[in-house]
């Protein structure tokens, strides 16, 4: 299954599609640490299932949760240094760019762990999955320690998760409780290299994993009306500073915390004694969180498959984009599915980086203003007829930082009042033809923090975004 997701398209398509809802991720790794993980836990259910002595127990989830506190703190501290380095606020978020690679990371979603992903794998998947994002570009700007940090939290906090694995098996219901365990665990592990503890499912996901922890090793007895009061007040705390960062999270961001939500409610429920299950209260919070994963799985299905699959309408085009060139060319497409479209100019359905898909219209003007700080430079080259014109508008005082507007008046706007169903992807195209162009300029080491909104620019000193 792991090989059909990494050669088949297709495969990874509906793979992102299937797991998102549980463990997000712009394409099909997500899919592959789950089957990687689900691998290794039948092995070790398989090898024996007998329940551990209490001491061992208590050492292996002692050592599961202290690992995942140290390395998903490991990457949030990683982010603030480089954040510090780039002479960049603290909540603004960067993509990083190194060549035609990046690495996107925001405050309250670190990606600076990703650097382990890199420094484990060191090139291996660089052929079968070259648009997953290892991290690579970020990893020589993170400091030094953490690639090898957060590889050894994760591959500890796996290692002792595995271990106290048939332990969490004992009780009613045992197959829900170790599917409750294993998707807080994989969540918490995960976010070590992706999200970082400010993420939206971390803190739901570590306060189960501890509770079913302090359970497991005779701590607690009973979830306790003061247990339920410390999860209230830290997931209200969380969406409290969440929402004082500015604008983000987005709409995407607070749906994923709706569905961490409903899975571990979902499961929660399922592992309750039958009477308890029946009781009208009870039953009603089950049957909303079931509404509520059911509703992700739909949502997902439709975002992916469905609008990859399906026709494009009349009047569709495409825009492909040679980044080393940077011209475009539009191709009419009616009648074809996008998925055929990208495929046809070579490009991942998933994580497109040269073609646009958008109605047809008249030319029209994208701009986006960046703030841009250079790590590394060569010679410029001439690209006579770019589709992108970058446009000095402030430099920073102090600093290395340069604010630029990015222009494009060939390609479709990417600031559309009527969003389609590849606006995402359009948006993501737009940044890999800008990097491009900046390449062409000289830069090969950057970071690029695009002035989405008021906030972003009142943060790095700038009047104005547009």
């Amino acid at each position: 299954m792991a090989t059909a997701v990494l050669t088949q398209p297709w495969a990874a398509i509906w793979a992102k599609a299937l797991v998102d809802p549980f463990f997000h991720s712009t394409s099909a790794g997500a899919a592959l640490t789950l089957l990687g993980f689900a691998a290794m836990a039948t092995v070790r259910l398989a090898l024996g299932s007998g329940q551990l002595p209490l001491a061992v127990q208590r050492l292996a989830l002692a050592g599961m949760l202290v690992t995942v506190l140290v390395g998903n703190a490991g990457n949030l501290i990683a982010h603030l240094q480089l954040t510090s380095r780039l002479e960049l606020p603290a909540s603004v978020a960067l993509y990083h760019w190194v060549g035609d690679s990046n690495t996107y990371s925001y405050l309250l979603h670190t990606h600076a762990g990703k650097a382990a992903v890199d420094w484990m794998l060191v090139g291996a998947l660089d052929r079968l999955a070259p648009s997953y994002d290892m991290g690579r570009a970020m990893a020589q700007a993170v400091p030094a320690w953490t690639a090898p940090l957060c590889a050894g939290a994760m591959a500890l906090a796996s290692m002792a998760g595995l271990v106290a694995l048939p332990g969490m098996a004992s009780g009613p219901r045992p197959r829900v409780r170790l599917a409750l365990f294993c998707f807080c665990a994989l969540s918490c592990i995960k976010s070590i290299a992706d999200g970082g503890p400010l993420t939206y499912h971390f803190i739901p996901a570590f306060l189960v994993l501890a509770w079913m922890s302090a359970q497991s090793c005779g701590w607690v007895q009973q979830l306790t009306r003061r247990a339920v009061a410390v999860g209230a007040v830290s997931i209200t705390a969380y969406i409290v500073a969440w929402l004082s960062l500015g604008d983000e999270p987005g709409l995407e961001a607070f749906v994923g915390f709706g569905g961490t939500l409903a899975v571990l409610g979902l499961l929660g429920w399922q592992g309750l004694p039958r009477p308890a299950r029946s009781r009208p209260v009870v039953l009603g919070l089950g049957l909303a969180c079931a509404g509520g994963v059911a509703w992700a799985v739909l949502g997902a299905l439709v975002a992916t498959p469905l609008a990859l699959s399906l026709p494009l309408d009349e009047g569709t085009e495409a825009t492909r984009c040679d980044l080393g060139s940077l011209h475009c060319t539009r191709l009419p497409v009616h009648g074809q599915s996008a998925y055929a479209v990208y495929r046809s100019t070579g490009d991942d359905p998933l994580k497109p980086h040269h073609t646009f898909i958008a109605p047809q219209q008249a030319p029209g003007a994208s701009q986006l203003v960046a703030l841009i700080h250079p790590l590394r430079t060569v010679a410029p080259r001439v690209t006579p007829g770019s589709a992108v014109a970058v446009t000095p508008v402030q430099r920073m005082a102090g600093t290395a930082n340069v604010v630029v507007a990015l222009r494009a008046a060939t390609v479709p706007a990417i600031f559309n009042p009527a969003p389609s169903a590849f606006s995402t992807r359009n948006y993501h195209v737009f940044m890999h033809l800008a990097a491009a162009q900046l390449r062409a300029q000289g830069l090969q080491d950057f970071a690029l923090v695009p002035l989405l909104r008021q906030a972003d620019a009142d943060a790095v000193g700038l009047r104005s975004p547009h």
